[in-house]
């Protein structure tokens, strides 16, 4: 089921547990709140729960690193299975996401290395667009 269309899948990773984690984190000595992507596209596609802080100690960053790695990689081994007839809603949604990420990644490298250089950084960066062309569609 995709997230969005399931209440649980959202109280699930983006619940209370994981609010009151970002904002603990967020409230940690020298923590300081790095500024989001200039590009529409890559602030589209970041998740709910993305942890943008700087200044932190090492300590606490390797904590705060290995707590959120822990819980999706738990969330990921406690995953079923999609079925086959739900996998193509998937696929278009996943081909859209790679669209926007694309964009992202040409707005910021065509504004740091110009459009020719840019644009093949970018293609280089976030690979094919659509999931066919890597044997997922097929």
């Amino acid at each position: 089921t995709p997230i969005g269309s399931d209440p649980s899948q959202l109280e699930k990773y983006y619940g209370d547990d994981r609010i009151q984690w970002h904002k603990g984190a967020s409230k940690l000595a020298g923590a300081v709140q790095l500024p989001a992507s200039s590009s529409f596209y890559k602030r589209v596609v970041s998740s709910p729960m993305l942890l943008q802080i700087g200044g932190l100690e090492f300590e606490d960053a390797e904590r705060l690193a290995t707590e959120h790695q822990d819980f999706f990689v738990a969330s990921a081994s406690a995953a079923q299975q999609i079925p086959a007839r739900l996998r193509g809603s998937f696929n278009l949604r996943d081909d859209k996401i790679r669209q926007f990420f694309y964009r992202g990644e040409v707005e910021e490298n065509v504004e740091e290395f110009g459009a020719d250089l840019g644009s093949v950084i970018a293609a280089a960066q976030t690979g094919p667009v659509a999931e066919a062309y890597v044997g997922g569609g097929s």
